[in-house]
């Protein structure tokens, strides 16, 4: 079977079509989608390397900051109570008036109010004292 120059050049025109198409579809498209994803993915992580020399930039004075604020809260610790200090109170204070022969008949504390750090409280204490001379 011998086929004429117009068929066999219309067989070889359908081939390559088909290849071109095959060759577009599998191999061309799903590569540029490969590469744009992997573009999209350089500019994200572009974009974090960014914000990371942004921050590390920033890090000296937080840094300054962090001791600057450990230091205050050493200092703050070493002022304020670990616990309530209310039942040593009333034992110093019970102590302290035994001793110079004064009896406390109300002893009443009042509502705490707070600093506005609230770091710590104030707690006002009402007493009714007597005593002879």
């Amino acid at each position: 079977m011998k086929l004429s120059k117009g068929m066999t050049a219309f067989i070889i025109f359908i081939v390559l079509v088909v290849f071109a198409y095959v060759n577009y579809a599998y191999v061309y498209q799903p590569r540029m989608l490969k590469i744009e994803q992997l573009d999209r993915d350089i500019e994200i992580t572009a974009n974090k390397i960014i914000e990371g020399k942004r921050i590390a930039a920033r890090l000296g004075p937080l840094k300054e900051e962090y001791a600057a604020l450990l230091e205050k809260l050493e200092f703050l610790e070493v002022m304020l109570p670990k616990e309530k200090e209310i039942p040593d109170l009333l034992v110093m204070i019970q102590d302290t008036l035994t001793e110079f022969n004064v009896d406390f008949t109300t002893f009443t504390p009042q509502n705490i109010s707070w600093e506005k750090d609230r770091i710590y409280g104030k707690m006002p204490i009402a007493m009714s004292l007597t005593a002879s001379y």
